[in-house]
C-alpha cells in the first residue's frame, strides 16, 4: 500500500512539474506579446503625435488662407453682394405679449 501511495504522489510530483513548465511557456509567450502590444502602442502614439503635429501645420490659418487664394480663386464679399440697399430689408413684424397657457400661473 505504501509503495503504491509514493507511486501516485511521485506521478502527481512529475505531473505538476510537467504543467508548471507548460505553464511558464504560457507565460513567457503572453509576456512577449505584451512586450509587442505596448511596444506597438508607443509607435502608435509617436504616429499619433505626428499626424496632429502635421495637421496643426497644415490647418493654419495664414497656410489656408493661401491655399484658398491659389486654388479656389475666391474674393472678400463685399456689402452690396449681400443686400443692395437697406431699403430692401425687409420691417420687423410687431411684437405681441403670447398668453399663458393653462394652469401657468403668474407666481
Amino acid at each position: 500500500m505504501s509503495r503504491l501511495v509514493t507511486i501516485a504522489l511521485v506521478l502527481i510530483a512529475v505531473v505538476s512539474g510537467l504543467a508548471l513548465y507548460h505553464l511558464k511557456h504560457i507565460v513567457q509567450a503572453k509576456d512577449a506579446e505584451l512586450a509587442a502590444l505596448y511596444e506597438q502602442m508607443a509607435e502608435d502614439r509617436e504616429a499619433l503625435r505626428v499626424l496632429n503635429v502635421e495637421w496643426d501645420y497644415r490647418t493654419r490659418p495664414h497656410h489656408l488662407q493661401a491655399l484658398a487664394a491659389e486654388k479656389l480663386e475666391l474674393a472678400p464679399v463685399e456689402p452690396e453682394q449681400i443686400l443692395p440697399s437697406l431699403a430692401e430689408l425687409p420691417y420687423r413684424p410687431v411684437a405681441f405679449e403670447v398668453a399663458p397657457e393653462k394652469g401657468e400661473g403668474r407666481r
